[in-house]
């Protein structure tokens, strides 16, 4: 509930009109400042801010409509009530195409004056609601959300702030969990459409009969149960965007109805003959190789080539691990405030632990176990956190022989033989080096943190060798 009382500024040279407006809103709780004339209000608005000022149409020297427009530059957020005689109504129109809120003709009542302010009051509170969330929604989806400094998450950056500015049809692909929708709000809240509907639909939480009514909408009687006609995603986002999550997911039935609405820009609502135009952007995601899925002909071709006009692929974040620490971070912050805690940082301990873990979960998976860290943190630091310890463990080591010209070698993977190499390489190292960190390092031309990290990655510090300090 708002306690500050509303600053008015009456703008009026008749001084019995002035003086009686002056005692009627002083004593209805509003702070009243007063002008006699045009000059004298603009004069007032450069020292003091109003909520709203009460401008008489008709005076000497500078008009109302005159004051009206130096109030607007001087104060845009400014709300203005107009007051004119019954004959003079046509200036009042064009005082409200000036920028005022509402007019009141002379001779005014009291009932009357506090009506109009207490709706024009109603009108500011309600804009400046607006406004606070469309702040929100663009801070929330700006460019600052999608946290990485890695190369390929600034190419995606770059991808981002170029299509933006088109209308362009985009397809989002990468795991489960890397921010498809994410994006896919960013580009609609950063190109020309952002001041309209942004809605989405999960392809793969909505059987095809649903689905399909969900999009189009249909007419009353259509079906069973369809007591009245029902408008579709479609036209609800009309000159908007409309993200469709998990593209690979719907049948070929509503595939060929999606393409439609993509080469024409209409459609009809199911049970119903009238054509609907409409204009609306499509952005889709999915986390299915769709080439494969048009190849084993779960997908349409012509589809996949409507949606695929402009791909944006986000990398896994275990692509990407120079990204944990500052996403780790931007979560820290984020939950610590929603949960009213000083959690200030992540042990060192931790952060190698969540550099050595793949992230399956990828970005989402991170985002929930920060959230649960910071539930259970006892401290101002995250010393502990949850991953599952099954995918922490370093795998068997096994000790592969290298032969040109033999195929043993392709019984394993890249990273599974780098691995080995790498885990192989540390161990004799450490072996030769008697257990001592900083020489092995030193020799190894890396960090002593990297070793300790390393080491923890394949469990060497199990090994029955001793480990020592230098």
């Amino acid at each position: 509930m708002e306690t500050t009382r509303k600053k008015i500024l009456i703008v009026e040279d008749d001084e019995y009109v002035l003086g009686s407006v002056h005692l009627l809103l002083s004593k209805a709780g509003y702070d009243v400042g007063t002008a006699a004339n045009g000059e004298l209000a603009l004069a007032t608005c450069q020292k003091e801010l109003f909520d709203l000022a009460i401008v008489d149409l008709k005076m000497p020297g500078m008009d109302g409509l005159e004051v009206l427009k130096g109030l607007k530059r001087l104060s845009p957020d400014t709300m203005v009530i107009m007051m004119t005689a019954f004959g003079s109504i046509q200036s009042a129109v064009e005082a409200m195409r000036s920028g005022a809120s509402d007019y009141i003709t002379k001779p005014i009542s009291a009932e009357e004056i506090k009506l109009a302010i207490q709706k024009v009051l109603e009108k500011q509170k309600l804009l400046k609601e607006i406004k606070a969330l469309r702040q929100e929604l663009e801070q929330r989806y700006s460019l600052n959300r999608i946290i990485g400094k890695s190369p390929k998450m600034q190419g995606v950056y770059d991808l981002i702030l170029t299509v933006s500015q088109t209308d362009a049809t985009v397809l989002i692909t990468g795991e489960t969990g890397t921010g498809k929708e994410l994006v896919a709000r960013t580009i609609h809240i950063h190109s020309s459409r952002k001041g309209k509907p942004f809605v989405a639909v999960n392809c793969s939480a909505l059987p095809e009969s649903l689905l399909e009514s969900e999009l189009f909408g249909y007419e009353a009687g259509a079906f069973t149960g369809a007591n009245k006609r029902r408008i579709g995603k479609f036209e609800f986002a009309n000159n908007g965007t409309l993200f469709f999550d998990e593209t690979a997911n719907m049948s070929l039935s509503i595939q060929s109805k999606l393409l439609r609405v993509l080469q024409e820009r209409e459609f009809e609502r199911i049970g119903g003959n009238e054509v609907i135009k409409v204009d609306v952007r499509v952005l889709a995601a999915t986390n299915k190789d769709l080439k494969k899925e048009m190849e084993e002909g779960r997908l349409r071709e012509d589809l996949f080539y409507r949606l695929n006009v402009f791909p944006i692929f986000l990398p896994p974040l275990r692509e990407r691990k120079e990204d944990i620490p500052l996403l780790a971070t931007f979560f820290l912050e984020r939950y610590s405030k929603a949960m009213k805690k000083e959690i200030k940082e992540i042990s060192p301990e931790v952060l190698s632990t969540m550099m050595d873990y793949n992230w399956p979960g990828n970005v989402r998976e991170l985002e929930n176990l920060i959230e649960r860290a910071v539930i259970m943190a006892r401290g101002d630091t995250i010393t502990y956190i949850d991953l599952p310890s099954a995918r922490l463990e370093a795998p068997a080591h096994q000790e592969v022989r290298i032969y040109f010209g033999d195929n043993k070698i392709m019984e394993l993977t890249l990273e599974d033989f780098l691995n080995n190499c790498e885990r192989t390489y540390i161990e004799k190292l450490l072996e030769k080096n008697k257990g001592k960190i900083d020489t092995s390092a030193k020799e190894a031309k890396i960090d002593p943190k990297t070793l300790y990290r390393k080491m923890r990655k394949y469990l060497l510090t199990k090994k029955s060798f001793k480990i020592v300090t230098d």
